[in-house]
Order: C-alpha cells, then structure tokens, then sequence
C-alpha cells in the first residue's frame, strides 16, 4: 500500500485557487455586460429625445408653413415684448411600429416685428416628461425669404402648358 501523506488537500487547494481565479473572471466579465448594457441603453434613449425634439420641431414647421403660422390646437401667450409665443405638449409620442417613444414640449416665439426671426424650441423627452431619463433640446430659428412668394427652378429649362404664365 502506497502512502499520500504529503500530497494529502493538495486537489482541495487547487481546485479552491482555480475556482477563485473562474469567480474573479466571471465577476468581471458580468460587470463589463452590466456596464455596456447600461451605456446602450443612455445612448439610444438620447438618441429617442433628440428624435422627440425634431419631432417637435418638424410639428411647428409644418404649422408655421402649411397651416398658414395658425396653431390651431397650440396655448398662446405674450412674452411682454410683443411676441407671440404658441406652446404645445405631445405625450407618449409613437413610432411607426406603434411603441411609445416619449413625450416633447414645443415651443414657437412669432415676433410682431417681420425681420426677426420665428423661434422655435423643442425638448424631448424619455421615457415621459415628469421623469426623464433623457432630454434633448433643439433651437431653431426661421427666417421668412420674401424676395419670392412662389418661385419655380429648372436644370436647363422650363415648359409652360395649360394657364401658366410668367410675370
């Protein structure tokens, strides 16, 4: 019969040392998913509120363009010095597939006077407006051209047909 006096608790040891090494490995590794998933999830939540802003941006275009600056549906107030200003809150604003993205405040300062701009300002939101993990805000300012009210371009050339006419 052979004697293990001396190597006796050695597997012990060693299988406690490599366990040891695996948990330290594993704890990382689980920190560094942690940490990705948390950045990926500030990214695309900023990315969202920025999306909500232009959102709202392209709201008050198409107000100011289409629906001849009426706001219809907008809260209006003065701002003291003349200006109009037309706010407006969307809520749980949906994307195409139908998923609440968040929520945007928009707002739009019409100045009484024609050479300054129309100024409008949106923030988004995500996930809703009272608690927002993220917000985004967007300034824009638009100028009125009135050189033109109705212009037409063309490459190289332009046929009239019909009752078109040029002045």
């Amino acid at each position: 019969m052979k004697k293990y006096i001396k190597s006796k608790g050695f597997i012990l040891i060693v299988s406690l040392g490599f366990t040891a090494i695996l948990i330290v490995l594993i704890v990382a590794y689980v920190s560094r998913i942690s940490t990705e998933s948390r950045l990926t999830a500030k990214f695309y939540n900023s990315a969202a509120a920025f999306d909500l802003a232009e959102a709202g941006v392209e709201h008050a275009i198409w107000e100011q363009n289409y629906n001849d600056g009426v706001f219809s549906g907008w809260s209006s107030s003065d701002d003291g010095a003349g200006n109009t200003i037309f706010t407006k809150t969307v809520s749980s604003f949906k994307d195409s597939s139908g998923q609440t993205m968040g929520d945007y405040s928009v707002s739009v300062k019409t100045p009484t006077v024609l050479k300054n701009p129309v100024t409008i300002t949106s923030t988004g939101f995500v996930p809703i407006i009272s608690s927002p993990d993220e917000r985004r805000k967007v300034v824009v300012e638009l100028y009125n051209n009135y050189q033109f009210t109705r212009t037409v371009l063309g490459q190289s050339s332009i046929s009239l047909s019909g009752t078109s006419f040029i002045d």
